[in-house]
Order: C-alpha cells, then sequence, then structure tokens
C-alpha cells in the first residue's frame, strides 16, 4: 500500500491549470498519478473564497504545516 506524501507546489500549479479548463476531479488525479480523493481534499481543504488558486493554497498549506 502507498504511503501519502504531500502535494509539491508543481502539482498544486498543475491542478488550477486544469481546473481553469473545466475538467473533472477524476481527469486532474489521472495527469498527476494521484487519487481522486486527495485531489478533492486539497481542493476542499486550501481553497481560499470558494477558489483553488496554487499561490494562495501554497500559502495556506504552509501556514498549516
Amino acid at each position: 500500500m502507498k504511503t501519502y506524501t504531500h502535494i509539491r507546489s508543481e502539482e498544486r500549479f498543475v491542478i488550477e491549470k486544469l481546473l481553469a479548463q473545466h475538467l473533472p476531479i477524476r481527469t486532474i488525479a489521472h495527469v498527476l498519478g494521484r487519487s481522486p480523493n486527495t485531489v478533492a481534499y486539497e481542493m476542499r481543504r486550501n481553497s481560499v473564497g470558494g477558489r483553488y488558486t496554487a499561490a494562495k493554497a501554497q500559502h495556506k498549506a504552509y501556514a498549516t504545516r
């Protein structure tokens, strides 16, 4: 069984770009090689004002850590 690894900042920028193209979470997860649950959790946890922005998500994740 794989262990959890933190989402890297590069992956956050990929999530932001693919969300801008209105791709579903499952497709984004497949591109990143991650679970759809991981991507959904990342978006839910690190969104600001209902929008997912990579830079803000990175800052929020850093502040939480």
